[in-house]
């Protein structure tokens, strides 16, 4: 089992903006209507793109559907599978829904075989919004989740089931309010991974994740400032590279940086700021790993 990919998928910001339904849970978002908004988010998903190519990392690019102002944000629909599975997602906000398009189902088809579909707890009111509620430690099998209105237990719990994952439950906050994503709070690596122990409330989560992982405690303005959503991904040669946003890579502690460095001889980073400020989130969010 392997934690990391070699084959990434990223949204094209066509229909991108503010999201007022997506804002009520999630703190990281301002509003902004000026004009400029929609060439500067096309010039930084562009950015980001110039630097995959640069450095030998596979990626496809997939059309945003209409209306969708968080299309650029594919982990939270859909996860893919060594095996050459997937599974669909359920969303708290209905616009979101229409990120599962034919067109991206499709795409999916392609190369992959629908095991699971929770979307149809949405209903129900039961939401589980793949990597960004779900952040994975693959190589051993355990998820871990926040739990918040995106994140539901009783979901995860059947998700883990289905996929034979050991679940670690716990509750984070930033400034009291709960935080949207787990994956804003924290990042697995191969052997590596960060956590916002300030943040939660189970003291035992940092310990669970010590047993197969050298742990970096992120400070409060580090989870802040986007430092938990980084990824793993492997070029073409199968390096491991970690991405971030450059807002990311200027916030981390010295001390955290040289320690990343340790384990990843090659970070990368570029710049996502209008991506962050309105859609409230960063780099991690904006990419599908395809497995």
């Amino acid at each position: 089992m392997i934690q990391s990919s070699n084959n990434l998928v990223l949204v094209k910001p066509a229909s991108f903006g503010y999201d007022e339904i997506s804002a009520k849970t999630n703190i990281f978002q301002s509003n902004n209507n000026s004009k400029e908004l929609s060439d500067l988010v096309e010039k930084e998903h562009f950015e980001l793109t110039k630097l995959l190519d640069k450095n030998n990392i596979a990626f496809q690019t997939l059309n945003s559907p209409k209306e969708c102002l968080d299309g650029i944000f594919p982990n939270n629909w859909v996860i893919t599978y060594f095996d050459k599975t997937y599974d669909l997602f359920s969303m708290l906000n209905p616009n979101r829904r229409l990120e599962r398009s034919k067109e991206n189902i499709n795409f999916l088809q392609n190369a992959y075989l629908l095991k699971n579909d929770f979307s149809t707890y949405e209903k129900d009111n039961q939401f589980l919004e793949g990597t960004g509620s779900l952040v994975l430690d693959r190589i051993n099998k355990i998820a871990y989740m926040s739990v918040s209105k995106r994140s539901s237990v009783k979901l995860a719990t059947h998700w883990a089931n289905r996929r034979g994952y050991t679940l670690n439950l716990f509750s984070s906050y930033l400034d009291d309010v709960p935080i949207y994503h787990t994956n804003v709070v924290m990042f697995i690596g191969s052997n590596i991974a960060c956590l916002g122990s300030d943040l939660i409330k189970e003291n035992t989560i940092e310990a669970l994740l010590k047993k197969h992982h050298r742990v970096i405690t992120l400070s409060k303005e580090e989870v802040k400032n986007f430092c938990g959503n980084c990824i793993e991904v492997k070029d073409r040669d199968n390096n491991k590279i970690l991405l971030m946003s450059s807002r990311a890579y200027s916030n981390f502690s010295k001390k955290n940086l040289l320690e990343l460095s340790s384990y990843y001889p090659k970070i990368l980073h570029t710049n996502l700021t209008n991506i962050e400020n309105v859609g409230g989130g960063s780099l991690r969010c904006m990419i599908l790993e395809l497995f």
